[in-house]
């Protein structure tokens, strides 16, 4: 039974890096729009993981209306979560900034890092 336990468990591990492109991070991080409106444009700051890394998040209407949050760390992946869905930026492997913009949707938007 514990065979079959193990077995089905690394399956299911390998099926899941396999159909998906992004790295397996162990920790995550992240802030909402916190009442913040979408009428103009904001920035804020967030330091994490001992103040050792930073991300910047917010939103901005220079060409579209878009969401934007950049992660400053090493081995990182940035994300946002709008009325759209989740959407990911490029780990960050040989940089040390990761980084998704995407277009604005809905009122509540959670911004975030994986690393």
């Amino acid at each position: 039974m514990k065979k079959i336990i193990k077995t089905l468990a690394a399956t299911a591990l390998i099926a899941l890096v396999l159909a998906n492109a992004t790295m397996v991070f162990a920790r995550d991080y992240h802030v909402t729009n916190n009442g913040m409106g979408f009428n103009y444009d904001w920035k804020r700051y967030a330091a994490f993981n001992g103040g050792t890394c930073e991300m910047q998040y917010g939103f901005n209407t220079f060409a579209v209306n878009e969401d934007f949050c950049y992660a400053g760390m090493k081995y990182c992946q940035a994300y946002l979560t709008n009325g759209s869905g989740t959407h990911r930026g490029k780990a960050a492997l040989y940089s040390n900034w990761s980084t998704i913009e995407w277009t604005h949707s809905g009122s509540y938007i959670v911004y975030g890092v994986t690393y």
